[in-house]
């Protein structure tokens, strides 16, 4: 089957792999996805493909299922192409992190770049979806005043508007994470340089800055790496350490909320 070698190609190197090949040239994602964008453009996508017939979805057929459950099993055995997946940043590199950003002479990165690595951290988001949020998405909350609320409308999971609830923002005793903080620091340095635009992004910087910073920032010799592994942009803060540091800094009754919550505020 021509899906078959295609497929068989891209991991072994061969479109006919014996038991002995081991898959070296990709992993079981790379041709999983590949499966999924091919059965895309397919007429009869929902039929399981019939090798009587030959008829139906050929993507879906026992062979190319099968060659993908072998390289999952290959993978586990640690055999083939070593997996690429990111690792979260944990929390002595996220506290390094704003550190070393908030020593920095210029004001976009000790001010700007801190707030919005934590705020992400606050939000439990991506990279991307603190770019593209809005000034108009922070609004106060009358019934708890001590807090902001927040929403977040490009997260990737967002696909009606009712997936994106208000979500709170609270202040810490810590100020790595006091996400009040960060923001009160970057929004008054915005308003002096007169570089406050209402309609526009609330941080006001481009995706390639903000990861290139970040990649200067955790490339530098000295940067403490907590543990192996390509370090991602996401932060692990439901581990047990973590919640402990949360605890200490953000009050006990604050942080009962969150983990209610699974992790976030999600009603104002």
């Amino acid at each position: 089957m021509d899906i078959y070698a295609y497929l068989a190609e891209k991991v072994y190197g061969t479109p006919t792999p014996t038991d002995t090949d081991v898959p070296t040239h990709g992993r079981s994602n790379t041709i999983a996805f590949a499966k999924k964008a091919i059965s895309f453009f397919m007429p009869n996508r929902l039929m399981v493909w019939n090798e009587a017939t030959q008829e139906g979805n050929p993507t879906r057929s026992t062979m190319v299922n099968e060659l993908i459950k072998k390289v999952k099993k290959q993978e586990v055995r640690k055999q083939g192409k070593d997996s690429q997946a990111r690792r979260a940043m944990q929390l002595p590199e996220f506290r390094e992190l704003i550190t070393r950003l908030r020593g920095r002479d210029g004001h976009m990165q000790r001010y700007t770049a801190a707030a919005y690595f934590i705020f992400q951290f606050n939000l439990i988001a991506r990279l991307d979806d603190v770019m593209h949020f809005r000034y108009q998405d922070l609004t106060p909350s009358l019934e708890h005043p001590f807090a902001i609320k927040s929403k977040m409308c490009w997260s990737k999971n967002v696909l009606e508007e009712r997936d994106a609830p208000d979500q709170m923002l609270m202040g810490a005793k810590d100020p790595t994470f006091c996400v009040l903080l960060a923001l009160g620091l970057h929004l008054v340095h915005n308003i002096v340089v007169g570089n406050v635009n209402e309609e526009g992004s609330l941080f006001g910087v481009q995706k390639g800055w903000i990861y290139d910073l970040l990649k200067s920032v955790t490339g530098e010799a000295d940067f403490p790496i907590a543990e192996g592994g390509m370090q991602g942009t996401l932060v692990c803060i439901l581990s047990g350490s973590c919640q402990r540091h949360m605890q200490e800094g953000m009050g006990a009754a604050v942080m009962m909320l969150m983990l209610e919550g699974g992790g976030r505020v999600t009603k104002a």
